[in-house]
């Protein structure tokens, strides 16, 4: 399927589980609802900006992704529903869509609504350190250094002697050190291309969503928006990063499909 038929292939599905999702459902029945949709809102936004170079929609549908999570988050707090599998943090991509928007009050929200600690069988404990560390990072103004401290720990350890070039971002983010972060970003989008190719052969590259993130890494857009905020200097255009999107002006949000909701400035 071609880039320009793939924003209509997605947005046909997105519509399907858009329907289903209602504010009746109980919230223990909405979070992997809720993680599908974003997950095709991210790839229709990318669609459009790939298909049409429409920035406005781009993070438009970002942002509706990480309201999506947002909202069910928060049903789970209003519910008293803390035992969802969905909560857990490594669920990060909707944070990334916050983020690469700076929608940073956003990120914060789905940050600290999250499962603070590993939901055992549910996720990989790497990917809940990762994910906690940049929880709390991206509370800028008030940093728990010791909480980054455990979660980078937790990290390492989950590894057992392994490599991994999120865990050297992490740290590079932490100490502020330019020539690190430059190194291990390099070492991301080489994964990310790496980790591509393998799914191109799979099975995994027959869904609509496969193009559109292959082609464009929220994740490293987000990194790249965090590092800006702490001064960290950054190239104008890297691979699967493009500088199209990396200046965040964009027409008022207004919701696009469910759940429909404001963005709080």
């Amino acid at each position: 399927m071609s880039i320009q038929e793939l924003p209509e292939e997605i947005a046909s599905y997105t519509r399907m589980l858009a329907e289903t999702a209602s504010d009746k459902i109980p919230s223990q029945h909405l979070g992997g609802l809720c993680l599908k949709l974003s997950h095709q809102y991210r790839a229709l936004g990318i669609s459009l900006l790939l298909r049409e170079a429409n920035i406005d929609m781009f993070f438009h549908w970002l942002i509706q992704s990480a309201l999506a999570r947002q909202y069910f988050l928060e049903r789970c707090q209003t519910e008293g529903n803390f035992a969802s599998p969905h909560r857990g943090a490594s669920a990060v991509g909707p944070f990334f869509d916050a983020v690469t928007a700076a929608q940073w009050k956003l990120a914060r929200k789905i940050a600290t609504l999250a499962s603070d600690t590993h939901l055992q069988g549910e996720e990989y404990e790497d990917d809940f350190a990762y994910a906690r560390f940049l929880y709390l990072f991206t509370n800028f103004e008030a940093l728990d250094t010791t909480g980054l401290n455990d979660a980078l720990n937790q990290f390492e350890e989950a590894l057992e002697g392994g490599m991994s070039v999120r865990l050297d971002l992490c740290r590079a983010l932490l100490n502020k050190d330019q020539n690190a972060f430059d190194a291990s970003f390099d070492g991301l989008l080489v994964d990310h291309e790496l980790q591509m190719k393998k799914q191109q052969k799979s099975i995994l590259a027959r869904d609509a969503t496969f193009e559109p993130n292959r082609q464009v890494m929220v994740e490293g857009l987000a990194l790249l928006q965090i590092a800006g905020r702490i001064g960290l200097q950054t190239q104008p255009e890297y691979r699967f990063c493009p500088g199209l999107v990396r200046r965040v002006d964009h027409a008022p949000y207004k919701p696009l499909a469910f759940p429909l909701i404001p963005l709080e400035e």
